[in-house]
């Protein structure tokens, strides 16, 4: 899978969408990442300010790079 099909996944959709204001508040409002370079920034934000369960799906993403 191509970077830009994992950032089209609504795997990664669903889980920027839902921990937006947990992991993403010093992020642009309509935040999706669009390259490679924000996708792992993503990740990173998810992986540090997430839950547990935000971070495993981070993990889960990475796997995919």
């Amino acid at each position: 899978m191509t970077v830009s099909e994992i950032i089209q996944t609504e795997e990664v959709k669903s889980v920027i969408e839902n921990y937006r204001s947990m992991c993403f508040w010093s992020f642009p409002d309509d935040f999706m990442p669009k390259n490679k370079r924000q996708l792992l920034l993503a990740l990173d934000s998810l992986e540090r300010y997430g839950d547990r369960v935000a971070y495993q799906k981070a993990g889960e993403i990475r796997q995919w790079l």
